[in-house]
């Protein structure tokens, strides 16, 4: 009898302990963070099968082409994503080094071996069997990685150039040379934009800041007047009527996909300017189709949860319990801003061709694997804060 009640006391007990358990689980972190990127993954799968059916047609005579391959690279962002967001984000600081070796080596493959395969005149793709990776959509998070460890371990030594601002220069000057060698100016410019945002939050001085904006401008400057196709662009920015069927015929399809879209656009599946006449509509210019479709009331709404995802990632970077985890966040965003901004701006005919995609809706398996490993960092780091 004396041993029965000693066993209805422990079975009385376990359930307060699986409580206990459930009372302690881990954070999910930003919700809002994690539905408006499912929202926005959600308006991708849509635009990209509408974008893409009748080229996926022509080209592979299967119209879901395009959107196969991309719901296989979301997959595998979804796990990278879940995997990365239960990663604690101080431990960046161990992997930075092997990452940035990692990233070097990669460019240099692509640039100067078999495996690099060439595409339109440029050398961005590594050929691993069935697939293609683009090695600098890795460096933007590298990067990203790299400057928010750096930052945050400097301390009052920012202040100076030789021991704040100069080994960036060096190392980040590496891997653009690299990319610009490929060539890619986009990307090159996106990486410099991140790393002067980033420096200026960090504490770096102003005036350290406008010489390397100075020098980095020119050098831009430079490329550009001494690159027939680069200086093409700007020419056909300035006037894409001067040359309607060639340089500038992209750009004029685009501003006309999203002029016809109107207030509440053409319809889903409906739009004209696809239908062969933009060329690559699926990639670059896939913002261009979503206008015409869903309209200015679509695309709003489109750029709102883009709004509402910076937000967030700004939110994340000033509630962070440590530098590291602020540094993070802030490049993190600021990235995902500037690629909004610019592809939005080439599209709607305000900015030169850049050869960006926009994010999460534009088509290419290393750019979407990669926004959501970002977008993991931003929920570990958030997690992190809740766990506390």
């Amino acid at each position: 009898m004396r041993s029965r009640d000693v066993m209805d006391h422990r079975w009385m007990r376990l359930p307060l302990s699986w409580s206990a358990s459930l009372s302690r689980r881990e954070p999910a972190g930003d919700q809002v963070l994690i539905i408006v990127t499912v929202l926005l993954l959600a308006v991708g799968i849509m635009m990209m099968y509408s974008s893409s059916a009748l080229l996926a047609q022509r080209r592979y005579e299967d119209t879901a082409f395009f959107l196969k391959r991309q719901s296989i690279w979301i997959s595998v962002g979804l796990i990278m994503l879940y995997a990365v967001s239960h990663f604690q984000h101080r431990y960046w600081r161990k992997l930075i080094g092997p990452l940035l070796c990692i990233g070097l080596a990669l460019l240099a493959v692509v640039l100067f071996s078999p495996l690099g395969e060439p595409i339109n005149g440029a050398r961005r793709w590594l050929r691993l069997g069935v697939m293609t990776i683009q090695p600098s959509e890795m460096i933007k998070v590298i990067l990203i990685v790299y400057l928010a460890c750096y930052l945050a371990g400097r301390g009052e030594r920012i202040q100076s150039f030789v021991q704040g601002a100069l080994p960036v220069v060096f190392v980040v000057g590496v891997f653009v040379s690299l990319i610009m060698c490929q060539p890619d100016l986009g990307t090159a410019v996106v990486i410099l934009t991140v790393t002067g945002g980033m420096l200026f939050i960090g504490g770096v001085p102003v005036r350290h800041l406008a010489g390397l904006s100075t020098a980095a401008l020119a050098m831009c400057a430079y490329l550009v007047t001494q690159t027939a196709y680069q200086r093409q662009r700007v020419l056909t920015f300035l006037n894409p009527w001067d040359d309607p069927m060639d340089s500038g015929f992209q750009t004029i399809q685009s501003m006309l996909a999203i002029g016809s879209g109107g207030i509440w656009g053409m319809g889903l599946g409906e739009g004209n300017q696809k239908r062969l006449f933009l060329p690559e509509p699926h990639t670059d210019f896939i913002f261009a189709v979503l206008a015409e479709e869903l309209g200015l009331i679509g695309g709003m709404m489109v750029l709102g949860l883009y709004g509402v995802l910076i937000w967030r990632g700004f939110r994340i970077a000033w509630g962070s319990n440590d530098l590291l985890g602020y540094y993070l966040a802030y490049g993190i965003t600021l990235l995902f801003s500037i690629q909004v901004l610019i592809n939005v701006g080439v599209v709607s005919g305000m900015l030169p061709a850049k050869g960006l995609t926009i994010p999460f809706l534009s088509y290419g398996g290393s750019a979407i694997v990669m926004n959501l490993v970002a977008i993991g960092i931003l929920i570990s780091i958030s997690r992190a804060r809740e766990h506390t």
